[in-house]
C-alpha cells in the first residue's frame, strides 16, 4: 500500500494528520507514513495498560512523560519546515508492559502480545527506512538529569567523548561521516551537528560546539534502537538518541513543551537539510 501525505498546494502545508495512519496488532503501535528520510521513533510515551500483558519483571519501567505529544509536535514542525512529513512510529503501551528500546527478551519478557508489538514497532521503522533509502532515525526520549540540556546519543560513551574520542566508525552516524568525508567530531559536535542547530534555537544540548562532551554530567549514549537502526553495523540510515530534559518537557507546562517541540523540529529539519538533502527545497518562514 502506497501512503503519501497530501501534496502541498499553494499555501496549504502538510500536517502529520494528513499522512496515512497504520496500526500494529491491537493498536499497540501506530505508524504515520511520511515522505522524507526522517523517522521519529517514540518508544516510551505510551499510556495503554493492557491487563493481559503482565508487568515486566526486570529492566527500567519508568516512562518518558509527554514524549508522544512531543513527538507529534516535532513531526508537524518538520512537515511545515520541509513541506514533507517525517515517518512517525509510536508505542502506545506503557513501559511497564513493553520497552521497545531493548532487545525482544528484555523488552517483552516472553509475553506473545508484547513480542508482537515489539516486532510491529521495529518493523514499521524498517519499512520507513526501506522506503526512503537514506536518512536518520530520531529515537525520542525524556530524561530527568536536572541540567535542562538535551542529550544526543551516538553510541559513544561518556569516557570516549570526555577524552576526545569521536570515532565515527564506532558511532551510529558512521555512514554519514563516510559519505560526507568528515570527522566524527565534526559530525557529532561540529557546526552542522544536531546539537549545534538545537543550540541555535536557544536550547542547551550536547554534544555541540559549545559543549562537545558530557564532562561530569549524566549522559545517555543511546541504546537498542540506535544500535539497530543506526549505521554502526552498516546501512544507509543513521540514528541519534534525543533525550529531552524534563524542565521543558514537564516542569514548565504544556505551552513550553509545545514551543520546545517546534524548536526541536526546526533543528532536526536544518540538520537533515545540511547533511542529507543539501539541495532540498524547504519552506522558509
Amino acid at each position: 500500500m502506497t501512503a503519501l501525505c497530501r501534496s502541498v498546494l499553494l499555501l496549504v502545508l502538510p500536517q502529520l494528520g494528513d499522512c496515512l495512519l497504520r496500526l500494529g496488532s491491537e493498536g499497540l503501535v501506530q505508524y504515520r507514513e511520511g515522505q522524507v528520510g526522517i523517522v521519529i521513533a517514540v518508544p516510551h510515551g505510551g499510556t495503554r495498560d493492557m491487563l493481559d500483558i503482565p508487568t515486566r519483571r526486570y529492566g527500567t519501567v519508568e516512562g518518558d512523560d509527554h514524549t508522544k505529544e512531543l513527538g507529534e509536535v516535532v513531526a508537524n514542525a518538520i512537515c511545515r519546515n520541509l513541506g514533507k512529513c517525517p515517518h512517525v512510529v509510536i508505542s502506545n503501551l506503557k513501559r511497564t508492559k513493553l520497552d521497545p528500546n531493548r532487545d525482544i527478551n528484555e523488552a517483552a519478557q516472553g509475553n506473545p502480545k508484547a513480542e508482537q508489538a515489539w516486532r510491529d514497532y521495529h518493523g514499521f521503522i524498517d519499512e520507513a527506512k526501506e522506503k526512503e533509502g537514506l536518512g536518520i532515525v530520531i529515537d525520542l526520549h525524556g530524561q530527568s538529569h536536572r541540567r535542562n540540556s538535551t542529550e544526543l546519543g551516538y553510541l559513544l560513551s561518556t569516557n570516549q567523548l570526555n577524552r576526545g574520542d569521536f570515532d565515527s566508525e564506532q558511532s551510529s552516524v558512521r555512514q554519514l561521516a563516510r559519505r560526507l568525508g568528515r570527522s566524527g567530531k565534526d559530525i557529532i559536535a561540529g557546526f552542522q551537528s544536531l546539537g549545534a542547530y538545537l543550540e541555535q534555537e536557544g536550547y542547551k544540548a550536547f554534544p555541540s560546539p559549545r559543549q562537545p562532551s558530557p564532562g561530569g554530567q549524566a549522559y545517555f549514549p543511546g541504546y537498542y534502537t540506535v544500535e539497530r537502526h543506526g549505521s554502526r553495523a552498516g546501512g544507509r540510515f543513521d540514528s541519534v538518541s534525543v533525550e529531552t530534559p524534563r524542565e521543558v518537557r514537564i516542569d514548565a507546562g504544556r505551552n513550553t513543551r509545545l514551543i520546545f517541540g517546534e524548536a526541536l523540529g526546526r533543528a532536526i529539519s536544518q540538520f537533515y537539510l545540511a547533511n542529507y538533502q543539501p539541495n532540498f527545497n524547504s519552506i522558509q518562514f
